[in-house]
């Protein structure tokens, strides 16, 4: 037996892994499926491995184009597999532009000697670029990804001429094969990996999402609220002698009455208008800002005394008034009320938060679209 036979059977294993470990792969949150994508390209590459595990010195030379046929579409399932996942469009375009453009060339015999390694790097390159530039940014399995391809990448640099250019089978089969075999196995275990890892770790990440977040305003719900200032109280007493915090309540006014006048699509709008601005007015380090519930949300503000707090309620509240929203051809205005108070470290959560509402009720009290401050 061969080292070329052997090496090929293995990675032809490691290919059949990756087949199967493909089928695994949920995108029940994706239109377009990457997954057939993927399966094609552990499929060809055994049909790869099979070919150059039967080729023999007796053979026709002509016989290698079949290698680079089959490369070009291996390499562009995966590249095109990639950019589906990662909804890269313009990119997707320019892989079938690329695959096209190559077996154009190798059909008709007008091929560069380096036409495989300008194709795998170009294709290497949309993956890489692809992942980095994802809607959700790169998980740490991309990056390994990323790295399995470009350290494929700089094994095959050592000899960028195409099979299908070797006119002596011979010397092809002694020495040019057994180089491109030996990365193979590592190449398509890191890629077997690192795709059904970051999958994995999209879908944790969507979880934990799903329990963590307001589903219409993407803010932290109230258990992660809590979750977080625990977090924080834990935390504070070892990174300073006098910590401090405040919490801010705040309230859309009258909104009963938006959902009766406009309906509970505009109610939702507005909801979703106020979180918004809650959060480009609470964006400082570390502030947790919470759906506490209907129209209400809570802030916590670590490492904030009570009238930055007052401050920044401040902005909020006269952003929000000052907006309005278009809805049924009609302009929605609408106001909301705020408490601010300092977190006193000597009482629970509850009784903080008790105080805090005592200081929205009094702004509530007090005519509405004002900040009281305790």
């Amino acid at each position: 037996m061969t080292p070329q036979y052997a090496l090929s059977i293995t990675t032809m294993m490691v290919a059949i892994f990756g087949i199967f470990s493909s089928l695994f792969i949920n995108e029940s949150n994706n239109k377009r499926k990457a997954k057939p994508f993927y399966i094609s390209f552990y499929l060809l590459s055994a049909l790869l491995l099979y070919i150059i595990a039967s080729i023999s010195k007796q053979d026709d030379p002509s016989s290698l184009i079949k290698l680079d046929l089959i490369l070009g579409a291996c390499v562009a399932s995966l590249t095109l597999g990639v950019c589906i996942r990662c909804k890269a469009h313009g990119w997707e375009k320019i892989a079938y532009a690329l695959a096209f453009l190559y077996l154009m060339l190798l059909v008709f015999d007008y091929s560069p000697d380096m036409l495989n390694f300008i194709f795998l790097a170009s294709n290497f390159f949309i993956c890489c670029w692809a992942l980095l530039h994802r809607d959700t940014g790169p998980n740490k399995a991309d990056f390994g990804f990323i790295i399995t391809l470009i350290g494929f990448l700089c094994f095959m640099s050592v000899d960028v001429t195409s099979a299908s250019h070797y006119s002596d089978l011979k010397y092809y089969i002694e020495n040019k094969m057994l180089i491109e075999i030996i990365p193979l196995p590592a190449f398509l275990s890191g890629i077997s990996i690192f795709i059904l890892t970051s999958y994995l770790m999209d879908n944790n990440s969507y979880l934990e999402n799903l329990a963590t977040r307001d589903p219409m305003t993407n803010l932290y719900n109230r258990r992660a609220l809590f979750e977080k200032i625990s977090s924080f109280l834990i935390a504070s007493p070892k990174l300073t002698d006098n910590p401090s915090a405040a919490i801010v309540l705040a309230d859309i006014d009258h909104f009963k009455n938006i959902n009766d006048t406009y309906g509970h699509e505009a109610g939702d709008l507005v909801i979703k208008q106020f979180s918004a601005i809650l959060s480009q007015s609470f964006d400082i380090n570390d502030a947790i800002i919470s759906r506490y519930g209907g129209e209400e949300f809570l802030v916590f503000l670590p490492n904030t005394d009570t009238q930055q707090a007052f401050q920044l309620a401040e902005k909020a509240r006269t952003t929000f008034a000052q907006s309005s929203m278009s809805y049924a051809k009609k302009e929605i205005v609408s106001t909301a009320s705020f408490g601010a108070s300092s977190y006193e470290f000597d009482l629970d959560v509850d009784n903080n938060i008790a105080i805090t509402d005592e200081a929205l009720y009094r702004s509530k009290q007090n005519g509405r679209n004002r900040t009281t401050q305790m």
